[in-house]
């Protein structure tokens, strides 16, 4: 695969040439197949002409952008770091199948917009640390997504809300979510005693495997749970890492397990205790149940 890497580190004094340069540059690069920009804070507007065999475009932590234009006719994978205020326009949409989107607020958007501004995903990811309204019921549909992940956060989102992604993805054969943490506790499963909350009438017969990186004892994060349980009805496996969710010891170089902080791993605690008590008796004798915990060896701490 013929790819072209820049990173810039040159002074932003520098923006209207360094843009130039590059659209100078790809409009010379027919067979080019895949752009990635990295740190390249100098564009502010890339403008990519029209390469018939450009499939993946990548562009990341280039913060003086304001607008994206592109021309390439074969767009098929497209991974963005940058805001809602960056200006996309990506030409024919149809043809692109993945999207990796790191952008706060972006779950409402993409629930409400991508099904027809991109109709053909099958793989999304959705990274969103900030998250300030939740996911609401909508007509459209993924048709063809296949694979969703999501890392979201913010204190007022509803993490029940995401059912709704269950509901506009018909096609949907794995979901994984990461519950980001933040400096101020949820409500507990074991503060609130009021019932759990269900949106009935929810069914999805494709869904396979689930995933919950950052389990928690919060109540909203045990809601959804249990919502997909009832809904998912073709699941297979699910699995609730009570963990930042890298890989453990024995497949680390380092031979240790990533730090967690003391607040972190009191959580986990919550979580674990909240699996087993909320989760754990609503799972199908059919499904792979697993719950993973921090690593004894690694993180002895007395809670």
């Amino acid at each position: 695969m013929f790819t072209f890497i820049w990173w810039d580190w040159r002074p932003a004094s520098l923006s209207f040439s360094c843009s130039f340069e590059l659209e100078c540059l790809l409009s010379s690069l027919f067979a080019l197949e895949a752009l990635e920009l990295r740190s390249c804070d100098s564009i502010v507007c890339l403008n990519i002409p029209c390469l018939q065999q450009l499939s993946y475009l990548e562009v990341v932590t280039c913060f003086g952008l304001k607008a994206i234009e592109s021309k390439a006719p074969n767009l098929y994978s497209v991974w963005f770091s940058g805001d809602l205020q960056v200006k996309l326009s990506l030409g024919e949409t149809w043809g692109i199948k993945k999207l990796h989107r790191h952008c706060n607020n972006f779950a409402f958007y993409a629930h409400t917009k991508l099904p027809s501004n991109m109709p053909n995903l099958e793989t999304l990811s959705i990274r969103s640390n900030v998250e300030m309204v939740s996911t609401p019921m909508v007509p459209s549909k993924f048709l063809h997504l296949k694979f969703l992940s999501i890392a979201i956060g913010g204190l007022t989102f509803d993490y029940l809300s995401l059912v709704s992604f269950l509901d506009a993805s018909p096609s949907l054969e794995t979901f994984n979510v990461e519950i980001m943490r933040e400096w101020k506790k949820r409500v507990s499963v074991f503060e609130d005693n009021s019932d759990l909350r269900m949106m009935p009438g929810h069914h999805h017969n494709k869904l396979k495997h689930a995933k919950i990186i950052k389990f928690s004892a919060a109540k909203s994060v045990a809601e959804f749970t249990r919502q997909f349980l009832e809904s998912a009805t073709a699941l297979e496996s699910l699995t609730l890492d009570t963990t930042h969710g890298m890989p453990r010891c024995s497949a680390n170089k380092t031979g240790k397990c990533i730090f967690m902080h003391k607040d972190a791993l009191i959580e986990a605690h919550e979580g674990l205790l909240a699996a087993k008590i909320h989760i754990k008796p609503k799972v199908p004798s059919t499904v792979e149940f697993n719950v993973l915990e921090p690593c004894i060896r690694c993180h002895a701490v007395g809670l």
